[in-house]
């Protein structure tokens, strides 16, 4: 930092020079022709110069201290994001690149678990790798030091894991400490008492596993509601050893408990502390209110109770905090009397700015979840809180900010139907830094699957489009809800001409294997087969073809499945096959075409098949096989159909009798297949021939 700090200054010294060097030049006088030949009248001494440029003060800015990483996103701020791009952490390789949300959570994980395996052979061996690795040593890149009965240890050492955040190696030296008596002094118990209640005994991911703690993010809201607090743990240990608890140390098992959701002994420690005469913190008050919900049985007594709790901070002479507000907010949201607590909470907000404290993103989460329920009449209070931080950059301040984005696009999408709303909630978050507070991997795809819904149901589909190109999939993979949301919205707007890409996506994100998926391309592709006369399609026949292709393509998945494994498997439906049957014998592959028909002739089709193909399809099929002459496709067609029991089956056998050449025994057949004894006509038949 010092030779930062000497060269900014030689940079000032030089900007001086300079500076100085221009008005010198500025005020040299340069004579013209005709005072060149006269000699200047002399200059007294009371005569002045005029006309001179003024020389300003010079004033030497204050030196910034700047961050290491400044220079590094001064430069990230200037390039926008590459949408083109897959995130850094994948191979910048086409073969290599993950594109489902199952492969990207994968590989993201698999480098890590690499990471993680890595450590563990350096902790295991440790005796190898005595070398030094950088200069000045890191500490971070040592192996784990064992600690045993018999290492030699102090109370320092403890302090410096606890300062790290080390939960397992402080609490190992804690236990050696102890077991050889080594007295541990006031402070020092202090720290690892509140290090304890943060973390409730368990250790957490480390740092730079930044993939794991970002999907496993997802599963702590399973747990956020449940009583998880380590009764009679070490925590409480440690607590009951102190023969004095200062109120520091009461105010660390308050909040423990009430963190995680033990609230009835949160409650009980309060009494206890309060019944000494102890002042507790404006934190700890803000976690018993969160609580408040989980101390008393109806809403009425937790308004009571949370009325009590702020009274009593201010007999204290405590300030109340964004965290007071917070929590009030957030018991609010839970409390079962909704006019009244709607009325509390927008009292609460109107209150708080008046002393100055400003709601947080977590504020506009906890009056969405209180405004708008989904049982609850519709509320547009959404709509004013984005006019009111509207262009707003924010911060992290409470660990529920980051819901509210999420939060939002579910309302703009469920509540509201808004594509409007959605517009402004993607704007607030792309301003400055607001991205961060997208929160983990699942909120970020909840969010996006939100937004992609709507917009594919409210804007024109070619627009749509455009936005779906430009974050599918380096952004967002869509789920297989939402793809099939996106082929509905196809099949209303008639846009075929998306369907090939779309296929190409729904494979490469592993959704090929949703029966509903492949059932609906196959509809719209037999429907809307496009043709010459679709003036309105570029280029028809190269559309045509691939849907061909594409139908065949799904022939092949299902018939490919192993059907002794477990897992997902798809079911042929009348209707799919009858549809495959129509784009086999539209795209002039009747060929492909007899082998649905043998598919639904198989003794397994009664246990594979579910329902039929329609009576219209297997009329296409049959007038194609007269129109080749094919009478023995004839006759399985006619036998299929018998088999469902269309009624058409007698006007059916005549027309192929007529007008396809059989033999002796393909009309024996035919008689037996329509119950008519086509035998008696042939003679007929050929003298007419």
């Amino acid at each position: 930092m010092a030779t930062g700090s000497f060269l900014v200054d030689l940079f000032v010294f030089r900007q001086l020079l300079v500076q100085k060097r221009h008005y010198a030049k500025s005020i040299v006088w340069t004579p013209r022709l005709k005072e060149m030949l006269d000699p200047p009248p002399p200059i007294t001494a009371r005569q002045k110069p005029k006309n001179l440029p003024k020389l300003e003060d010079i004033k030497i800015p204050k030196k910034i201290n700047r961050e290491p990483t400044d220079i590094l996103k001064a430069l990230a701020s200037t390039v926008g994001r590459d949408y083109t791009a897959a995130h850094y952490k994948f191979h910048d390789d086409p073969y290599l690149i993950p594109y489902s949300n199952m492969n990207k959570r994968s590989y993201a994980l698999s480098k890590e678990a690499g990471r993680k395996a890595a450590k563990w052979v350096r902790d295991q061996h440790a005796d190898l790798f005595q070398h030094e690795v950088a200069e000045p040593p890191i500490e971070a890149f040592f192996p784990s030091p064992v600690f045993t009965e018999d290492s030699v240890l102090s109370q320092n050492d403890l302090n410096k894991y606890i300062q790290q955040g080390l939960l397992d190696q402080a609490t190992k030296i804690h236990s050696i400490l102890k077991s050889k008596g080594t007295e541990i002094n006031d402070e020092t118990r202090q720290s690892f008492l509140e290090m304890l209640c943060y973390f409730n005994e368990v250790e957490q991911i480390d740092e730079d596993l930044v993939e794991e703690r970002w999907y496993r993010q997802a599963n702590f809201m399973r747990d956020r509601l449940k009583n998880t607090w380590k009764d009679g743990g070490l925590a409480e240990s440690v607590f009951k050893e102190i023969e004095n608890p200062s109120v520091e140390a009461y105010c660390a098992m308050i909040r423990g408990q009430a963190k995680f959701f033990n609230a009835e002994k949160a409650w009980v420690t309060y009494t206890e502390a309060r019944s000494k005469g102890l002042v507790l913190d404006t934190d700890t008050y803000n976690c018993l209110i969160k609580v408040a919900n989980y101390l008393r049985e109806n809403a009425d007594l937790r308004f009571v109770l949370i009325e009590e709790l702020l009274s009593e901070m201010k007999e204290l002479g405590l300030e109340p905090n964004l965290g007071t507000m917070n929590a009030m907010l957030d018991s609010f949201s839970m409390i079962g009397n909704p006019r009244q607590a709607k009325n509390m909470a927008l009292s609460t907000m109107s209150e708080f700015k008046r002393i100055g404290i400003e709601p947080s993103l977590a504020s506009y989460f906890f009056l969405l979840t209180l405004f708008c329920k989904e049982k609850g009449p519709i509320s547009t209070i959404l709509v004013d809180i984005l006019k009111t931080i509207k262009g707003k950059e924010f911060t992290i301040q409470d660990p529920k900010d980051t819901y509210f984005f999420v939060m939002a696009m579910d309302i703009a999408r469920n509540h509201l139907q808004n594509v409007d709303l959605a517009y402004q909630i993607d704007e607030l978050l792309h301003v400055g830094d607001n991205y961060n507070l997208i929160g983990d991997s699942y909120k970020e795809s909840v969010y996006y699957r939100h937004y992609m819904a709507l917009r594919c149901n409210f804007e024109p589909f070619d627009e749509f489009m455009k936005f779906y190109s430009k974050i599918v999939p380096n952004i967002y993979t869509p789920e297989p809800g939402i793809t099939e949301e996106i082929l509905k919205a196809v099949e209303v707007n008639v846009a075929i001409s998306y369907l090939p890409q779309l296929w190409s996506d729904i494979v490469i994100f592993d959704q090929a294997n949703r029966e509903n998926l492949l059932e609906l391309m196959l509809q719209m592709m037999a429907s809307y087969y496009p043709t010459l006369k679709n003036t309105d399609i570029v280029q028809p026949e190269k559309l045509a073809e691939e849907f061909t292709d594409i139908g065949w393509k799904i022939w092949g998945i299902v018939e490919g499945q192993e059907r002794d494994r477990g897992g997902r498997q798809i079911n042929w439906s009348g209707k799919m096959l009858g549809d495959l049957i129509t784009l086999q014998i539209n795209g002039d592959k009747f060929d492909n075409a007899c082998e649905v028909i043998k598919k639904l002739l198989s003794p397994l089709a009664a246990s594979e098949v579910v329902g039929v193909p329609s009576l219209d399809t297997l009329k296409l099929f049959l007038n194609t096989s007269i129109t080749k002459n094919n009478g023995s496709m004839c006759l399985a067609c006619l036998q299929y159909i018998n088999e469902c029991g269309f009624p058409e089956i007698l006007e059916l056998g005549k027309e192929v009798f007529e007008k396809v050449k059989l033999d002796s025994l393909q009309t024996s057949k035919l008689s037996t297949i329509t119950g008519h004894n086509f035998s008696s006509s042939l003679p007929e038949k050929i003298d007419v021939m």
